[in-house]
């Protein structure tokens, strides 16, 4: 009985390890090849291949929206060209690592809310550096802050709601995304 409590407790470890190490966010670094908007990038992986990377946490504003032209272009300034590494967890609806950006020790996603460029996007994230971030952005009227009936994103999105170009959706999509990691 000894024998098989010894065995059971070192399986319950050895499980426990693997659930860990399921959980932890995976990175890569790469080259910033370009920006799409304030919280979107597109980088050349190690392996030679594009990767489209949706900063966690944020969401800037749409390129169509109020500020959205300025968000782009801090995000551009900061990243454009640059080594990046890219902490992600999971990949979205449309086939995008969802992830952290970093140059060096300088961690992209709170530097676009801290200077205004984007929102904390509290749906999706309770990160309190984030939040604080947008609460000192916020009093200094920095970037999208200059407006204070500044719309969220979120909230544009729902106004602004436009038909689909094709008859199918990003949901629709899923399974053809889901193991495509990299875009073309």
């Amino acid at each position: 009985m000894a024998d098989f409590c010894v065995t059971l407790k070192a399986l319950l470890t050895l499980c426990l390890f693997l659930i860990v190490q399921s959980v932890q966010a995976a990175s890569f670094s790469g080259k910033v090849l370009s920006v799409i908007d304030g919280d979107t990038i597109i980088v050349m992986a190690g392996n030679k291949e594009k990767a489209k990377i949706r900063l966690a946490g944020i969401d800037a504003p749409e390129s169509e929206q109020s500020m959205g032209k300025e968000s782009k272009e801090a995000l551009s300034a900061m990243v454009s060209g640059k080594q990046v590494t890219v902490r992600w967890e999971k990949k979205d609806d449309y086939g995008r690592f969802i992830g952290d950006i970093y140059i060096g020790k300088l961690w992209v996603n709170q530097k676009m809310v801290a200077l205004g460029w984007a929102w904390h996007y509290k749906n999706y994230s309770k990160d309190k550096r984030l939040a604080q971030a947008q609460t000192t952005a916020k009093a200094d009227l920095k970037g999208i802050w200059i407006d204070k009936a500044a719309l969220p994103p979120w909230d544009w999105r729902k106004r602004n709601k436009q038909p689909s170009r094709n008859a199918s959706s990003p949901k629709d999509k899923r399974r053809s995304l889901r193991d495509r990691p990299l875009i073309k």
